[in-house]
């Protein structure tokens, strides 16, 4: 007894579970895995049909959830779930990202910032799930901390929900709509296409001071939008970004509307469009070339293709491309943080920016209450928003504030237009570019050291042999198995019923 009891733990230790709160699909998983002769045809089969879901017994439509970050920590989010669901059918999900990333805490009153989305009633004619995740700073779109929030909160959907895997779908207005771009070029895997509005391809790298690489947007569908008059991401300075990322390869579509600012009044005409896109553009996980490139192994991953390890001592081919184009920064900031618990008159101070700016020069000060700007008054961010309009980089500027209840008006000049690049490239990082036929694939890799492709039944045909060539060398000639411990242990990883790889092999470039 003792042995097969000792027989059992190794057996269960070769394989990792989440730690979260089991599921009854996980439980039935785990027996599987634990059973002595179930085939890794039988496990692949199982999870692919996996149909037994629960019903949805709420009585709100919208839900509250918590991510746990740490030990600390829970992230709110919401989920709207449509009325219609239908736990024995694959439901297609939305993940929506708020903007204002930047602030301090998460946002107030998620379930009634939810509610008033323009992408609900849709998602309810639709039968769609809704994920709204909040961030904050550092839990943003474009960090890894937030990143890996966002991907909790997805996981813990399609464990409770019968998502379809291959129609989930990012978009969002301004910080969301960079973050939409960000996650494409950064971190795909989860979904089928991005619909970034209002945003800006740069804001993710600008903010964290990594790069991207224009050339990785070929891996799924792009649709953007800007608008004329916005103040932050004005469509001239998009434009001629969207037209070098189609110069490279970008699968994106790139639409502009006049005479409107950085609002989303757009909606009841896009939307529709919008649905019409996703509902065209389900994600393919297979298709039979792929470009990747990354900085960071922890963003080495796309479909079935992964850099492991980069190798800066090689020389780098002429197909990964550098991109380069000046931006001027033509911005009005002047360089604090609102305080949005503040309901009052004015705009309370939260915190003034790090380093050099207009507002720390001028002696702009935390608690400092804001009511003037040039001797106009300001009462709430959409009179500065509003003001801001009438002056230019280089002009001269008052803010009257309270400060201990006393009026003192503060005197400063704002900086000069200044340039920088769009697209940074500011680490080493390495490339592939690859394609298979017929079980045939070939691989061109550019300063990496390490990757790894991964196979799936849909791409191969598991009876004959796998043939890798990398650098129009042959590496690799022989049949390879499915690894019953991989497919459960990657699945659990991610969840995901449709990236269902049942076999991973790693290569290295001599």
């Amino acid at each position: 007894m003792k042995k097969k009891l000792m027989i059992c733990i190794v057996i269960f230790s070769c394989f990792v579970f989440l730690k979260a709160e089991e599921t009854l699909f996980e439980s039935k998983l785990r027996e599987m895995a634990l059973a002595e002769g179930v085939s890794s045809d039988s496990i692949y089969k199982f999870i692919e049909n996996w149909n037994n879901f629960s019903e949805y017994n709420e009585e709100s439509n919208f839900q509250v959830l918590y991510n746990q970050i740490n030990d600390t920590l829970t992230a709110p989010y919401v989920l709207f779930t449509p009325q219609n669901y239908n736990p024995k059918k694959k439901t297609p999900l939305l993940i929506y990202l708020h903007g204002a990333v930047s602030r301090q805490k998460f946002p107030e009153n998620p379930i009634r910032m939810a509610k008033s989305n323009p992408f609900v009633p849709y998602s309810e004619k639709m039968g769609w799930f809704i994920l709204f995740p909040l961030g904050k700073v550092p839990y943003t779109w474009w960090n890894t901390a937030g990143i890996r929030n966002l991907q909790e909160q997805i996981i813990a959907t399609k464990k409770k929900f019968n998502i379809d895997d291959d129609r989930v779908y990012a978009t969002g207005f301004s910080d969301g709509g960079s973050g939409s771009f960000y996650l494409g070029l950064n971190k795909p895997d989860n979904y089928a296409s991005f619909y970034p509005l209002n945003g800006f391809i740069s804001v993710g790298s600008i903010v964290t001071n990594k790069p991207i690489y224009l050339q990785n947007l070929k891996n799924r569908s792009y649709y953007a939008i800007n608008t004329e008059l916005d103040q932050l991401y004005p469509a001239a300075l998009m434009k001629p970004l969207m037209q070098i990322a189609i110069d490279a390869g970008a699968n994106l579509l790139y639409k502009e509307y006049n005479a409107i600012g950085h609002e989303f009044s757009y909606a009841a005409d896009e939307i529709p469009i919008i649905i019409k896109n996703m509902e065209d553009n389900p994600r393919n996980i297979f298709q039979p070339t792929l470009y990747w490139e990354s900085w960071n192994p922890k963003f080495g991953k796309c479909d079935w293709l992964e850099i492991i390890e980069i190798d800066s001592t090689k020389i780098s081919k002429d197909w990964q491309k550098e991109y380069y184009y000046e931006l001027p920064n033509t911005r009005i900031t002047f360089g604090f943080y609102i305080d949005r618990d503040y309901k009052k008159n004015g705009i309370k101070v939260d915190r003034i920016s790090e380093g050099e700016c207009t507002a720390r020069e001028m002696g702009l000060k935390a608690e400092d209450i804001l009511i003037k700007m040039n001797n106009q008054p300001v009462n709430k961010n959409s009179d500065l928003s509003r003001l801001k309009q009438n002056i230019s980089r280089g002009d001269s500027v008052t803010l009257t504030v309270k400060r201990n209840d006393k009026d003192v008006k503060l005197y400063g000049q704002l900086p000069d237009t200044t340039y920088y690049d769009a697209f940074l490239y500011n680490k080493a990082s390495g490339a592939i570019k690859a394609r298979y036929c017929a079980n045939e694939f070939n691989i061109y890799s550019s300063q990496v050291k390490k990757f790894a492709l991964y196979f799936h039944p849909n791409m191969i045909n598991f009876d004959n042999k796998v043939v890798v060539n990398l650098n129009d060398k042959k590496i690799f000639e022989q049949k390879i198995s499915k690894d019953k411990k991989f497919i459960v242990n990657n699945f659990l990883k991610y969840f995901d019923r449709s990236a269902l790889w049942v076999k991973k092999l790693i290569f290295e470039v001599n």
